[in-house]
């Protein structure tokens, strides 16, 4: 029997057994891999990176190329650009690169 896609993908799910992911992968190895899907994305990666991840990773254009340009529904039913509410997130993140490895 083929298992359904669940749309909670690391965080606990509160209809299927699975349990939540513990993360195995360092902030440098998520810090790569983010850059990788940005710079594929069409992001220009730029010297902020090797002095400072942090004012990297909430660069506007790193977002952008990073979760695109779609619409989404926030939690007070307003229509949003999808890496304005993922920076939004990324902000009030306690561990921001943790935020960004669910979408690795």
């Amino acid at each position: 029997m083929k298992k359904a896609n669940c749309i909670y993908k690391n965080e606990d799910c509160p209809i299927c057994p699975r349990k939540k992911k513990v993360s195995e992968m360092t902030n440098e190895q998520i810090l790569y891999k983010a850059v990788r899907k940005a710079v594929k994305n069409g992001y220009k990666l730029e010297c902020q990176f090797i002095y400072g991840y942090r004012s990297g990773i909430f660069d506007h254009d790193f977002t952008k190329a990073f979760w695109g340009e779609g619409l989404v529904e926030n939690a007070n039913l307003i229509m949003q650009y999808q890496w304005q509410y993922h920076l939004q997130q990324m902000v009030i993140s306690e561990e921001p690169l943790k935020y960004i490895e669910k979408f690795l």
